[in-house]
């Protein structure tokens, strides 16, 4: 099914959340990305400062052995040296105990004497003298020599097996002189600038790296990784940085690690390389942490994002499903059948109007609040009744007047089997069932369909229903009706307000029926449209009770009538009464008494020549209230008389009790009289008000046979067209002067 204006519109904000939600959610990852990834390169860039700090320290403290060891070495060769020169030197002859004094003087082990046959002669330990050193022997090699003095590599001493690094030197008289260092000092001194040893103590220092130092050829020489020593490392293989001074984080079994190669350099000449391995799982383990939080705060931003915006869509969904439904049925409303309207795309649609007759009467009787219940009760009717009928949409578009649109352009049948449906339906409610609606249909088959001439059309049907007839499809007609009726409707409005040339009076005389004398004039109402013409009173009064204008309309013709009763006043002598027709809405008026006394004061007018006309519905009212407002007529002089009496709710054993003065016949009576039974029931009526008190008027008189028959039924009063029609004000006192025979 196409979906309606609101429901594509609800569609459209679900969309609106769901875009923003991808586009938030694309922008928070990128966000993240950004932010761990900065987060990396920040914690990254810290270790790998920590670590080049590092390398650069450890290099320079390996440099320094390097350079310490080559120097150790330098003193050693220069010791053993000066040593031999020195003894070479002696001025005394030489003993063990000198040798020995020798010895310790210049900071040497042993020192041994050879003559010039090889043989050893003196000996700081007094030991192996006369010892003459064999083929091949290191002593007997450097004697066979030119060297005037050399140094030897550490080697064990023949003999006693100790190692020892010897120097010699050749003197004057082609004898040696050997000068020995025990090999256990040399290596006490060394170990303590090794560079495996400094690697050990470094690595105790910090266990979170590792070094490895490498010769030219990458073979490790020295590391904290004791089973890795003397290999060769393969920098592709192990994705270790080449060049020098370069890093890389690589990942072993054992963890990650930052990588740096650092040239390990002595006299600008290179050495080797030291490479350093700074352990980063704490690093990451960090960064893992850190990444976390910023994950569960921008989740939490998200969902949170989501919980506004989640909220603000059902917020609008309310608010639209308010915008589009009534409040009080839950039924789609004005602004929800325009749009439906507009979405129809030139569908045939049948729209009918429907108006529960008496629910005015309803919300009077018992209270908005149940009103409120039975209009609840009608949006359910009509929405079970939709339920039934998919072709069916229904609307409430004001305080009690509902829409029920159908999708086709319906036939009379069709209309009259939903109109069926809905009584159907209708009696499943106890509070709905003693409803009747008044329903006015409008149809439309065009392609653009004006949801506003719609309604005007259906509320124009609407209008046109009476008591009789509660359906009616539009025709143009029934505009022209309304129109016409509005345009009396504000004229009427104007002519209350005061305004002249539209509401005027006109008087009929009523006369005595034994000599025709003048007893007064009715006051009939008139009206002259600017657009439309005379209007005939039948039409105006009609429409001035239905549109609610009958009270102010006759204030005004009770205004009009006292103007022409002061000036009777002011020029006859004499008791010429005016008779004024009065609603039963003006009579139980709460002011209406107050009100014709204070005119009564501001014209200066006396009332007892006032006579009110009431018709008959005046006993459809609470008749307590009509008997003591009758008594505060009857107080202030004023008469009262019932017209149309005989066609009403009237009856003469309640009339009995009334403060009533006249009853006027309706003019059917007359008319009738030619029949004997309506004559006896005319004669009947006429004594038996006699015999109340009550006088009696006859209407509508306009033969002289009628005239005859009354006078003989002894009827009081007689009005008609055979005395006179009614006249305009200046008129009916021409007329009145002529009938006193007084000059104006």
């Amino acid at each position: 099914m196409r979906k309606t204006f609101p429901e594509r519109k609800g569609s459209m904000r679900k969309r609106s959340i769901i875009i923003p939600l991808f586009i938030s959610l694309c922008f928070f990852l990128v966000t993240g990305i950004w932010a761990i990834s900065t987060i990396q390169d920040f914690y990254y860039e810290e270790r790998l400062d920590e670590a080049r700090v590092l390398a650069s320290g450890y290099a320079e403290t390996l440099s320094v052995a390097m350079d310490a060891q080559m120097l150790l070495e330098q003193y050693l060769e220069n010791t053993l040296n000066a040593a031999g020169l020195a003894v070479s030197n002696y001025p005394g002859s030489f003993n063990t105990d000198s040798l020995s004094e020798i010895a310790r003087e210049l900071n040497v082990d042993r020192i041994f004497i050879y003559d010039e046959n090889l043989t050893l002669s003196y000996a700081s330990d007094g030991l192996n003298l006369g010892w003459v050193p064999e083929e091949g022997h290191p002593v007997r090699q450097f004697f066979e020599s030119s060297k005037i003095q050399y140094i030897e590599d550490i080697r064990k001493e023949t003999g006693s097996g100790i190692p020892y690094k010897f120097g010699y030197y050749r003197d004057d008289q082609n004898g040696i002189i050997q000068v020995a260092v025990e090999a256990e000092k040399i290596y006490e001194l060394n170990a303590r600038f090794d560079s495996q040893h400094l690697l050990d103590q470094l690595s105790q220092l910090d266990n979170k790296i590792a070094i490895a130092y490498l010769d030219e050829q990458n073979t490790i020489i020295t590391s904290t990784i004791q089973d890795v020593l003397g290999t060769y490392l393969d920098f592709e293989t192990y994705h270790i940085p080449s060049q020098a001074g370069s890093f890389r984080r690589i990942t072993t079994e054992d963890g990650n690690y930052m990588a740096l190669n650092v040239p390990m350099m002595q006299n600008d000449n290179s050495q080797g390389t030291l490479l350093l391995f700074y352990e980063l799982d704490e690093t990451e383990e960090l960064i893992s942490i850190v990444s976390l939080v910023i994950i569960s705060t921008i989740l939490l931003v998200f969902l949170l994002e989501i919980w506004v915006l989640w909220g603000t869509y059902k917020k609008n969904q309310n608010i639209q499903f308010i915008a589009y439904h009534d409040e009080l049925t839950g039924l789609p409303n004005h602004r929800y059948f325009n749009e439906f309207i507009s979405e129809s795309h030139g569908a045939p649609l049948t729209c009918l109007m429907l108006n529960p007759r008496n629910f005015k009467a309803i919300n009077i009787l018992y209270g908005y609040t149940y009103g409120n219940e039975v209009l609840i009760h009608i949006a359910d009717v009509l929405s079970a009744l939709q339920h039934r009928q998919a072709s069916l949409q229904a609307f409430r578009i004001s305080d009690d007047r509902f829409i029920i649109l159908m999708h086709t352009q319906s036939s009379e049948k069709q209309i009259d089997a939903l109109i069926g449906s809905l009584r159907l339906l209708a009696n499943q409610y106890q509070d709905v069932s003693s409803l009747e609606f008044s329903i006015g249909i409008s149809t439309t088959d065009t392609a653009g369909h004006d949801p506003s001439l719609l309604i005007k059309q259906a509320s124009i049907a609407l209008h046109a229903t009476t008591d009789e007839i509660f359906i009616q499809q539009y025709d143009n007609s029934m505009e022209e009706s309304l129109l016409r009726k509005d345009t009396i409707e504000q004229e009427l409005k104007r002519a209350i307000r005061g305004e002249e040339g539209i509401l005027s009076l006109a008087f009929q005389p009523i006369v005595e029926a034994r000599d025709s004398g003048i007893h007064g004039f009715e006051a009939l109402a008139r009206m002259k449209s600017q657009k439309l013409g005379v209007i005939s009173p039948m039409e105006f009064i009609t429409l001035a009770e239905q549109r609610g204008l009958m009270v102010p309309l006759g204030d005004k013709i009770i205004d009009l009538a006292t103007d022409f009763l002061q000036t009777i006043q002011e020029r006859f002598d004499g008791n010429v009464n005016v008779a004024i027709n009065v609603s039963a809405l003006q009579m139980i008026g709460d002011n209406f008494t107050s009100k014709l006394q204070e005119l009564a004061e501001r014209k200066q007018i006396d009332l007892y020549q006032v006579e009110l006309e009431l018709t008959e519905s005046i006993f459809s009212q609470d008749i307590n209230l009509i008997a003591r407002r009758l008594k505060e007529l009857r107080q202030l002089g004023i008469r009262i008389s019932i017209d149309d009496f005989g066609t009403g709710f009237s009856s003469l054993s309640r009339l009995g009790s009334l403060e009533i003065d006249i009853l006027k016949l309706d003019r059917l009576f007359v008319i009738a009289l030619g029949e004997a039974s309506e004559r006896d029931l005319v004669s009947d009526i006429i004594s038996m008000a006699h015999h109340l008190g009550k006088k009696v008027v006859a209407e509508g008189v306009e033969t002289i046979e009628q005239k005859q028959w009354l006078e003989n039924a002894q009827c009081d009063l007689l009005q008609g067209y055979l005395f006179n029609k009614p006249l305009a004000p200046s008129d009916a006192i021409l007329f009145l002067e002529q009938e006193k025979g007084t000059d104006a």
